[in-house]
């Protein structure tokens, strides 16, 4: 997560600014410490330095907080050295957080350039970094309290890390650090490729010696490389160090990282984990430099390009060690056929092929590039070549599968030709070939839609969005293209056909409507390249009126209300929908086979025995827009039953579980209609109600960490789970109440960086005992348990941008 730029606090902090000498005065000959008021028993000191390396400091100034949000503050000064070295006298003695701001231009105004530091934040942009407390006592100097500058203004005025500033008229890039603990980046280069076979560069840029990097490219999928050149060669050879982002060791596959208009990505750190050996291959950075003892016999392997409709004349093979694929070990040419050989030791390999099909001996366009095993370059992660002697008797298959455009990225190719005027084609929805977009259904009951206009927005306010228009089949179905990322839609049912909402259009949004009187929130929707995700279903809530303002269509009364208790046609073309125990009637004209809504009848709810219609299959309790709601597994009798949310219940359904923001934890007996109100003085959050009704698993900070606590709901007694996780979350009760899930994180070793993924394990209520049920590098969440007798859990692991489900079955012998 990354901090909002646009610190207005500081911003006003800074326009209040008042420089006036401190008690302490300090110079360059005499920095006042443990000099004059300094032996003043009853005061305390702090001394430290501004660390802002090439710039003049004698324009600083320091301010003294009592908060630790910078608001109420104690004391401020000017700094007088121009070092940046400072004495601060503290009359009243206590804890206290500095801010430091340099007046670079020395204007006496906040603007472009000048420089911010908080004490204990190295890193403006991580959120997780809080200005660190001083503690000042009586009668003691505390020194050595250096505050590095982290931040700038820009010329738009807005609070930027150090590693963005210079860059401001970035409209889009990639912006991150080199991570190499106690190095010195003096010779660290990072490249900007749009393939992962290195062949396409973009760009490039030199770090700085904190490793700190910024690159402005256009939009687009791109593959970060940085490699530090020890021996200033400029080139990639024995001693040089590399990392690739996505790989956190080595052995591991780079990651793309796609950057969307408008926008600079941050936070995209290299680990440095590679190096060139005394051979010239990519080793681990731990890696001896002794080189083999004695090298393997290499073996000739013979092979054939090939590239559907295109001749295969310049064709280059490169043979690597590594998924990284940043060094080959070794190279052959095709012939004008495809037909190649080359030589390799036994061990295992990762080919690519590349074609300079205009032979202007640079990748452009036209030119294309695969890899072995895989049908998609750019979607699919190379598969190993293991060579051995038998190797020799087969032939190696390399397929063109990607090829570059005109702005020199890359696009997959189909393994079949290419229909003429494929562009102006409707789009058919064929899940066996996903491409980049979403499909789903606009429903409108009773209503034959036939124009529609959908809007994507960047955030749920709809101020900027991209109007596309649909094409649907009978039923409503539509399938579109979107660019990747995350999405907010709203549907408009143009009826008039003017390409506004206006008099006689419906209105809808994914995952929300029009609500009673008032528009709820919609639901992101995330578009992942290559796949198209389903069910995005849209129903028509809203009538826009003549005067602008909507009124709710049959399908936008039951969405919010639910099936009507009493439907009566009082006349031919009038009909009325009653809900006796919500105290609300709907009366409708018909209009060419739809109804539209022409009058609301509130009253006082009257109890009715015979609304309670219950399922003998059961009944899905559910939160939605803030509150708990019910529906039958067939979608019938969908009734709001209490403002709430985080809804658990026992699988009979005798006790429901939920919290209410307003009145805490609350138990509902819906057989009986009775709610009740757990009195706990102390609960937390992610609340799991156990199978029999009597426990209630839920998270609680405990001494800065995320616990998991049982409580007995009639006895009150607590039971923290045990274990050496430093971040407990997402209890799930099994269901015959034996096994509880969850998911937790272990502490980072000194090696690792940045935050630490979770697994998902299961705490034994029987036995007492922990078990880890994974084990990877990929965070993994969500936990939950199967209704039947057969223990199954099933849980969501991230995959890049997104999350799948997988599914643990636990059998009977465990």
């Amino acid at each position: 997560m990354k901090k909002t730029y646009i610190i207005a606090s500081l911003i006003i902090l800074l326009c209040l600014i008042s420089i006036i000498e401190i008690s302490a005065n300090v110079t360059n000959e005499d920095s006042g410490l443990g000099k004059g008021p300094l032996r003043e028993d009853n005061k305390g000191w702090i001394g430290g330095k501004i660390i802002w390396e090439g710039h003049n400091l004698r324009n600083a100034s320091i301010k003294v907080f009592k908060d630790q949000k910078l608001r109420q503050i104690y004391t401020e000064g000017l700094i007088l050295d121009k070092e940046g070295i400072y004495a601060l006298e503290i009359d009243d003695p206590g804890t206290y957080y500095l801010y430091v701001f340099v007046d670079d231009n020395g204007n006496n105004k906040p603007d472009k350039g000048d420089g911010m530091g908080i004490f204990g934040v190295a890193d403006w942009s991580d959120v997780d970094q809080k200005p660190i407390p001083v503690k000042v006592e009586k009668g003691k100097k505390l020194l050595g309290i250096d505050i590095e500058i982290t931040a700038n203004i820009n010329e738009q005025g807005q609070v930027v890390p150090v590693s963005i500033f210079g860059h401001s008229d970035f409209t889009n890039g990639i912006s991150g650090k080199l991570i190499l603990p106690d190095y010195k980046f003096k010779n660290a280069i990072v490249y900007v490729y749009s393939d992962p076979l290195w062949n396409n560069k973009i760009t490039q840029t030199d770090a700085n010696e904190n490793g700190e990097f910024a690159l402005e490219v256009p939009s687009g999928k791109y593959y970060l490389m940085a490699i530090i050149d020890e021996n200033n060669s400029n080139l990639m050879d024995s001693g040089d160090k590399f990392g690739v982002y996505g790989m956190t060791r080595f052995g591991m596959y780079p990651k793309p990282i796609i950057v969307s208009s408008g926008k600079v990505i941050m936070e995209r750190n290299i680990l440095i984990i590679g190096k060139i050996d005394a051979s010239g291959k990519p080793v681990p950075l731990q890696a001896s430099d002794l080189p083999k003892t004695k090298p393997e016999d290499s073996l000739e392997l013979i092979g054939k390009v090939e590239w559907l409709g295109h001749e295969t004349k310049n064709a280059f093979i490169q043979a690597y060690t590594d998924p990284s694929m940043a060094v080959a070990v070794a190279r052959a040419k095709a012939d004008n056929n495809g037909n190649f050989s080359i030589k390799l030791e036994p061990g295992e390999y990762y080919l690519t092929v590349g074609v300079d099909a205009d032979g202007d001996g640079k990748y452009s366009k036209g030119d294309g590039i695969g890899l072995y095993g895989t049908k998609d370059a750019i979607n699919e992660l190379p598969k190993k070549l293991l060579v051995t002697k038998d190797s020799q008797k087969e032939q190696i298959k390399l397929t063109i599968t990607a090829q570059f455009d005109d702005s020199g990225r890359l696009f997959s190719i189909p393994q079949e030709e290419k229909q003429e005027d494929n562009a102006e084609q409707p789009i058919q929805v064929d899940t066996d070939s996903p491409f980049t977009g979403i499909s789903g259904k606009i429903i409108w009951t009773d209503h034959k839609i036939t124009n529609v206009i959908l809007i994507f927005a960047e955030d749920p306010t709809f101020e900027k969005g991209v109007r596309v228009p649909l094409n649907l089949d009978e039923n409503g179905v539509y399938a579109c293209s979107a660019s990747v990322g995350v999405h907010f839609l709203m549907a408009i049912v143009d009826n008039n056909e003017n390409g506004q909402a206006d008099d006689g259009d419906g209105i809808g949004f994914y995952g929300t409507g029009f609500l009673g009187d008032h528009w709820g929130t919609p639901h992101a929707v995330t578009v992942i390249e290559n796949l198209t995700t389903p069910y995005i279903n849209i129903t028509i809530t809203a009538l826009l009126n003549e005067d602008g303002k909507p009124s709710m269509t049959t399908d936008g009364i039951k969405a919010y209300y639910g099936e009507p208790d009493n439907i009566f046609d009082t006349e031919e073309n009038i009909q009325e929908w009653w809900y006796w125990e919500k105290g609300v009637s709907f009366t409708f004209n018909k209009n060419d086979n739809e109804w539209i809504l022409v009058d609301v009848y509130e009253f006082e709810p009257k109890e009715m025995q015979s609304s309670n219609k219950r399922s003998n299959k059961g009944i899905i309790y559910y939160t939605f827009e803030d509150y708990i709601w019910s529906v039958n597994p067939d979608g019938t009798n969908r009734n709001r039953i209490a403002s709430g949310i985080n809804v658990t219940g026992t699988i009979d359904g005798q006790k429901i579980l939920f919290l209410d923001s307003y009145t805490g934890l609350n138990m509902l007996y819906p057989y009986t209609q009775t709610l009740t109100q757990l009195d706990w003085k102390q609960t937390g959050t992610q609340q799991a109600l156990s199978n029999d009704g009597k426990q209630v698993a839920f998270t609680r900070e405990i001494a800065d960490r995320k616990r998991i606590t049982l409580m007995n709901i009639e006895t009150g007694i607590e039971m923290t789970l045990p274990g050496e996780n430093i971040d407990f979350s997402c209890p799930s009760w099994s269901s015959d109440g034996e096994l509880i899930a969850y998911a937790g994180s272990l502490p980072l070793s000194k090696d690792q960086q940045g935050k630490p993924n979770r697994d998902i394990y299961y705490y034994d209520t029987v036995s007492g005992r922990t078990e880890r049920v994974s084990d990877t590098p990929i965070d993994e969440f969500d936990p939950a348990w199967s209704s039947g007798k057969t223990k199954m859990l099933v849980f969501c692991r991230a995959e890049s941008d997104h999350s799948q489900l997988w599914l643990f079955t636990f059998y009977v012998n465990g």
